[in-house]
């Protein structure tokens, strides 16, 4: 096993449905030689606020309703690219391999979620609240959402 550099986040925050193919990407990053890291699970409102004013994030991010994680190479942090390391490009596929939606399309390389990025999907999902007693309904809703896909070949 590998030091961590970076101090990993809960995967229990993550809503179950997104939670089990988080973990799937993380096992497929494994399997290929790299080291992930779990970043950015669960967001608080202050902390979205806060990335929004860095231009990081949107004060109602989908971390913040347990839909989406952000992954890190444990090498290199969020600067592969600038190394060279392919980390990211082979996250790309990992994520979608397991039926989540990447970030990497619009340019947030590290993030993944288990919606699509359209507005009206996302709005539906905050609609219905952040709090315990709507976690059932959000489940719900993300797993209409996710990708049917086949186990990824190797």
């Amino acid at each position: 096993m590998y030091k961590l550099r970076y101090k990993e986040d809960d995967i229990n925050l993550l809503l179950p449905s997104v939670r089990e193919r988080v973990v799937g990407v993380i096992s497929d990053m494994k399997d290929l030689g790299f080291q992930p890291v779990l970043k950015d699970t669960l967001r608080t409102s202050a902390e979205a606020a806060a990335n929004e004013l860095k231009g990081t994030g949107i004060r109602l991010s989908m971390h913040m309703f347990g839909v989406a994680a952000d992954v890190i190479c444990n090498q290199h942090g969020w600067s592969c690219q600038q190394r060279g390391c392919k980390f990211y490009k082979k996250l790309g596929y990992a994520v979608e391999s397991r039926g989540l939606y990447w970030g990497g399309h619009f340019g947030d390389m590290v993030h993944m979620q288990g919606l699509p990025f359209t507005t009206a999907v996302q709005d539906a999902l905050r609609a219905l609240g952040r709090g315990p007693d709507s976690l059932d309904a959000r489940d719900a809703f993300v797993r209409r959402y996710l990708k049917e896909v086949a186990a990824p070949s190797r």
